[in-house]
């Protein structure tokens, strides 16, 4: 159960966030299924929202979806590699090699 100020908070974070609506519901709904704190979880999120930092569920790049191919890896790591690139656009490039190199 969330109480019902954490809904309020979400609420109004997410009302900001119009054009990124639906991908946010997803990246939320996802790390809540795994969360042992959801309320923890939550308001740590809509601080993210309320300081610019939040991502959503992110598309990965062409290059993240072959790392994921070529290693196999669940949808967990998928989507923490995909946000991991996409947190860091001026390097990704860079990144995703180093990753392949080790």
């Amino acid at each position: 159960h969330i109480e019902d100020r954490i809904m309020l908070k979400l609420n109004e974070a997410l009302k900001a966030r119009k054009a990124t609506f639906g991908d946010d519901i997803i990246k939320l709904w996802d790390e809540l299924k795994t969360a042992r704190s959801p309320a923890g979880l939550l308001m740590s999120k809509i601080r993210q929202m309320e300081d610019g930092t939040f991502i959503g569920k992110v598309e990965p790049t062409k290059d993240v979806k072959r790392l994921t191919e070529k290693y196999r890896l669940d949808e967990d790591a998928r989507t923490k590699l995909a946000d991991f690139v996409s947190k860091r656009p001026r390097t990704a490039k860079e990144d995703v090699a180093e990753i392949e190199r080790r």
